[in-house]
């Protein structure tokens, strides 16, 4: 209990003072945040799920039903670098049919995603791709709605 007193002051005299607040990494992500030269910027996990729980993917699909429920596409990067923005594109038979801009702040495990709902009018194959700032391809998945 103590620890979270401490933390949460830190916390909020550091959003008081105007300073930048980093993430601290735990475990291996705390090695390999360490080990990572200044700059690296990649994508550690790309997931299709239909729930996020605690901002963690809750399964792994590549289809889906015509329920009207989410599907979403879930992206962990690791950012030791300053702040930048990546472009999630999902195309349905091969037509954009829509991009997102996410943000991601620096952290060795920065999570960020984006949905479509599975409905009949979603109906058709889709590829999820990302993209950082440059149009570097990062990863790609592939979905079936309704099929």
């Amino acid at each position: 209990m103590r620890r979270t007193r401490i933390a949460v002051a830190a916390l909020s005299l550091a959003t008081l003072a105007g300073a930048p607040i980093q993430a601290v990494a735990r475990g291996p992500a705390r090695s390999a945040w360490k080990a990572a030269p200044e700059g690296t910027f990649k994508l550690t996990r790309f997931v299709l799920t239909r729930r996020l729980e605690h901002r963690q993917p809750a399964d792994s699909v590549d289809s889906a039903p015509c329920d009207g429920e989410r599907v979403y596409a879930f992206v962990e990067l690791f950012n030791k670098g300053p702040g930048q923005r990546v472009v999630m594109t999902w195309k349905r038979d091969g037509n954009r049919a829509a991009s997102y801009r996410l943000a991601v702040g620096r952290s060795p495990s920065w999570k960020t995603w984006s949905y479509q709902r599975s409905t009949g009018f979603m109906k058709g194959r889709w590829t999820i791709t990302l993209h950082d700032e440059a149009g570097t391809l990062l990863g790609q998945k592939r979905l079936a709605i309704c099929q």
